[in-house]
């Protein structure tokens, strides 16, 4: 389940909304993004990852079972998700193909379309 921050401008936030029905195994959800929205959402498991153009607060970051990744070369801002038994976050990043615009090999989501 990933959460998309509802505060992106309309046309990149339906684009990353309907990542839900463009691969399998996905469900994307809008999120209000605050510090205690995203503690409750990643801790409680309703979400496995929140995408957002927000910074994450200074409490945030410094919880050690949270990693938060930049997402650069789509200027999408950031991901932030519950940290993986022995998973590193590039690894995690791999299994999100929209983001890495990787080719699906077995075990991985794929496209619908």
């Amino acid at each position: 389940m990933i959460g998309i921050d509802n505060t992106y401008p309309t046309i990149i936030f339906d684009q990353l909304i309907s990542l839900g029905d463009k691969y399998e195994g996905v469900t994307a959800q809008p999120v209000e993004f605050s510090e205690n929205g995203v503690i409750d959402n990643l801790f409680d498991r309703k979400l496995d990852f929140i995408i957002s153009p927000q910074h994450v607060s200074a409490r945030v970051q410094e919880l050690e079972n949270l990693t938060i990744s930049e997402l650069p070369p789509l200027r999408l801002g950031f991901l932030v998700s519950r940290r993986y038994e022995e998973r590193q976050e590039q690894e995690l990043l791999q299994e999100l193909p929209w983001l890495q615009n990787a080719l699906s090999e077995p075990g991985q989501l794929r496209s619908n379309d």
